[in-house]
């Protein structure tokens, strides 16, 4: 993500005013946002499959979605999508329970700069993770292409380290 690059923020709240404060709040703090609010499962499902997010803010329960359903669809999809839920009462039970299921964190409600914070630090690890990847690709390309060029030599190529063959070309 470029650092103008605009957040892609996936918002499960109950109504459009507090899906434009927290759209604000990132907005007002020098960072580009494009938010969709989401209300029921199937938007969610369709929102998910359209484009790529970066982070889900999420109440924890409301009427007709609930987070933690929220969450299983994230993940039944093998999406790689920061989830923060925003809950009334924050204890350490709770917290512990949602953090095992696999949410990033629990922020209280109202709460705007802790907010933004585990924001901005799940848009950095959400970056290092899409840069890990690539690296990886390109890494796996890599020795795809050094093996083949090691196998097609006409010349004897041999690999050894600490005294043990790893590798013989034809």
């Amino acid at each position: 993500m470029q650092a103008k690059e605009a957040i892609r923020l996936l918002i499960c709240v109950q109504s459009q005013h507090e899906a434009e404060t927290l759209t604000s709040l990132l907005r007002n703090a020098g960072h580009p946002t494009r938010a969709h609010l989401v209300q029921s499962l199937d938007d969610l499902k369709t929102k998910l499959n359209e484009q790529v997010w970066d982070v889900c803010l999420c109440r924890m329960a409301l009427p007709d979605i609930k987070g933690s359903d929220v969450m299983m669809e994230i993940q039944r999809q093998g999406k790689d999508i920061p989830t923060v839920y925003i809950h009334d009462e924050v204890d350490s039970v709770t917290a512990e329970k949602v953090l095992k299921s696999g949410v990033q964190d629990l922020v209280p409600t109202g709460e705007y700069n802790h907010l933004l914070q585990v924001v901005l630090r799940e848009i950095r690890n959400l970056k290092l993770r899409r840069e890990l990847r690539e690296a990886e690709a390109l890494l796996r390309e890599s020795e795809k292409r050094c093996q083949v060029l090691l196998e097609s030599a006409q010349d004897a190529i041999a690999y050894i380290q600490d005294g043990m063959h790893l590798f013989a070309n034809e």
